[in-house]
């Protein structure tokens, strides 16, 4: 190897080397840089999400206090759909055209295609402290338009044993 080397002429041979820096820094940019660099831009980018969550997180906390002084109301021998109906429109969620559906003697549907993230967790949390009846399954859809969500609630009341 040194013995042809040694017969290439000198222009060769540096033009050898200027083309093994070259394949070398390529590799070294395709292989390293460019990961670390995209891995820094998402990590990035999840930290911002996570600096906004923790500013909304302060903004909720004075109204989860609020909630924390609620007196439950005693059980009501109101049906299902009237108490969750008489509490939607009470937290003026009547605007947002929910669809309200009784699955079961203590459960019911309710579904929205277009509501405030933020009413509707007030919501929620204002229906268990007040009237006992919990989320079963929540599912929540970004509907691309900034604090609205679309929404299916199964709420169940909460039946205390006897």
């Amino acid at each position: 190897m040194k013995t042809i080397w040694k017969k290439r002429m000198e222009r060769d041979q540096n033009v050898l080397w200027v083309g093994l820096v070259c394949i070398i820094f390529l590799i070294l940019y395709f292989l390293i840089l460019t990961p670390l660099s995209k891995n820094i831009q998402s990590l990035t980018e999840e930290v911002n999400q996570q600096k906004d969550l923790w500013v909304w997180m302060q903004k909720t906390i004075p109204l989860l206090e609020t909630y924390r002084d609620l007196q439950p109301i005693e059980n009501s021998d109101l049906p299902l759909l009237t108490l969750i109906d008489d509490s939607i429109m009470a937290a003026n969620l009547n605007a947002y055209q929910p669809v309200l559906q009784q699955v079961g003697a203590n459960t019911a549907n309710i579904s929205f295609q277009k509501v405030s993230y933020g009413r509707l967790t007030m919501w929620l949390t204002k229906i268990w402290h007040l009237h006992h009846i919990e989320v079963k399954t929540l599912s929540l859809v970004n509907i691309h338009d900034p604090g609205l969500v679309q929404a299916q609630v199964t709420l169940q009341k909460k039946i205390d044993p006897i």
